[in-house]
């Protein structure tokens, strides 16, 4: 039994529909059955757009030139890793059906590492021939490394030198290497700005019969001028690690007691459904109110809690979106069993 641990952040008015992502790394602990993911790019409008887990299974990370507000490509190869394709099928399949309409698939940069049908650790990269250089990749044999737009191949081997080096866990090793890459304009659009990015993620999901693990999904962006981001991003993953968060133990299978919450569309809304495997969401939600047809992608979400959250939890209804309130943070467990 276990407990997936979701955070949702939500950004108003999203209309590019292409951007430019830079250096990450994908990652599984073969001990643990943790898988994750970080990564950092000059866009002060956040990097975690690049980046997909399926816990238990693997990770992507899909950049270089990618479609916004839904990372296609991305979501694409997540449904194929959820099938079962390996990362070397899922670069193929990629590849032959591109999903994003920007440009072609040689723009595109990719990171892929999962666990085989016996538990074995596969990992795959592809950078196609027109990212914007210094581009290239390299492959470990529980890691993947790529980037693109770099000031040199010195960025990736410092990221690899920094995962390898490290003795402790997943998200440690994650860590530092990015901290591999903190160097003045590593993204080479920052160098004028004083750092190596403007924005910086980290997410791992939990091996999936770990109890006594916690996920973690970090995002630092929209910084002031001149602070670098894998710093700010370092300091947040420190105090997490000072004071973790709670591991309350599942009491019911049956999940009596738990809280009915209305989570749901209304008006002309399209429907959401609110997936727990795949993609971890940070702040870029699927298309979702088509306000008097103006295909702008605005989208609300409205939870409402008892004041005090019984130890089993919630049942997540639907989900209802208001014009009226922003909801930036919302945080939430889910229970095995709860349907």
């Amino acid at each position: 039994m276990k407990q997936l641990l979701l955070s949702v952040f939500i950004l108003i008015n999203l209309h590019s529909v292409h951007a430019q992502h830079t250096f990450s790394i994908v990652a599984v602990d073969p001990e643990t059955g943790e898988v994750g993911s970080a990564g950092a790019t000059c866009l002060n409008n956040g990097a975690s757009i690049i980046t997909g887990i399926v816990p238990g299974k693997g990770a992507i990370n899909a950049q270089a030139l990618v479609c916004t507000p839904e990372n296609l490509n991305l979501i694409y190869g997540l449904d194929l890793m959820e099938q079962g394709y390996s990362p070397e099928e899922i670069l193929e399949e990629l590849y032959e059906n591109d999903q994003c309409p920007a440009e072609t698939n040689e723009y595109r940069q990719y990171g892929v590492v999962d666990f085989g049908p016996d538990g074995e650790v596969r990992t795959a990269a592809f950078t196609g021939t027109d990212p914007d250089p210094y581009a290239n990749h390299i492959i470990g044999d529980t890691y993947a490394i790529q980037g693109n737009i770099l000031l040199g191949q010195e960025i990736l081997d410092g990221m690899e030198a920094g995962f390898t080096g490290t003795e402790g866990t997943l998200a440690e090793k994650l860590m530092a290497a990015l901290q591999g890459a903190n160097v003045v304009g590593a993204d080479t659009r920052c160098e004028e700005n004083g750092t190596s990015s403007a924005g910086a993620f980290l997410n791992v999901a939990c091996g999936e019969d770990d109890f006594f693990c916690f996920n973690i999904n970090l995002d630092v962006f929209f910084l002031d001028p001149g602070v670098e981001p894998i710093d700010e991003l370092q300091a947040a993953f420190d105090a997490l690690q000072a004071s973790p968060p709670e591991i309350i133990p599942i009491l019911s299978d049956e999940c009596e007691g738990a809280v009915e919450v209305e989570v749901g569309t209304g008006g002309s809304c399209l429907t959401y459904e609110l997936g727990f495997t795949g993609t971890m969401e940070s702040f870029y939600p699927d298309r979702g109110c088509d306000k008097e047809a103006q295909n702008v992608t605005d989208v609300w979400f409205k939870f409402t809690t008892p004041a005090v959250i019984p130890e089993t939890g919630v049942i997540i209804e639907r989900l209802e979106p208001s014009s009226d309130d922003d909801v930036t943070v919302v945080g939430f467990q889910v229970y095995d069993g709860c349907n």
